[in-house]
């Protein structure tokens, strides 16, 4: 009887020790172009910020990280919200105008708590190049942070 059990706790503790990766997700960007786990680059790390245009935290991280974009050039930043307003826009031009590797977009379903588990704004999920997680945050934290977090 012991052995049985004995298989059982190792394969419940390897699939807790399991990497978590980038989940299957489906949403829109500013311009209703569908953002999906398959249209983001590979090979690239990558920061998903579940975000309101409304939020002071919100700000002040896209204040942060604005401020060293270029350090976030080979990173791709995932700005989601449940807020489909025209705010979006305004806050993709006001911190992220001229960065390619930033996507602001909306979860039209309200599915992000199924994919990446439940969340209040300013939750910060980090994945490494093969897109495994290595970090999460639920607070405002430096570029420094956010860079290293992806490693």
């Amino acid at each position: 009887m012991k052995t049985p059990l004995l298989v059982l706790f190792v394969l419940f503790i390897g699939h807790i020790v399991k990497a978590q990766t980038l989940p299957d997700f489906s949403f829109e960007d500013v311009n209703g172009k569908v953002i999906n786990k398959l249209s983001l680059p590979t090979n690239k790390p990558v920061i998903v910020i579940y975000f309101d245009p409304f939020c002071e935290s919100c700000l002040g991280q896209a204040a942060l990280i604005s401020k060293e974009i270029t350090a976030f050039k080979d990173i791709t930043l995932l700005w989601v919200t449940t807020n489909a307003d025209r705010e979006n826009n305004a806050f993709k031009q006001k911190y992220f105008n001229n960065a390619q590797n930033a996507i602001v977009a909306v979860d039209t379903q309200f599915q992000f708590d199924t994919w990446f588990g439940y969340s209040e704004f300013n939750a910060i999920y980090c994945y490494n190049n093969k897109h495994e997680k290595t970090k999460s945050f639920t607070s405002t934290q430096s570029a420094t942070t956010l860079l290293e977090a992806t490693k």
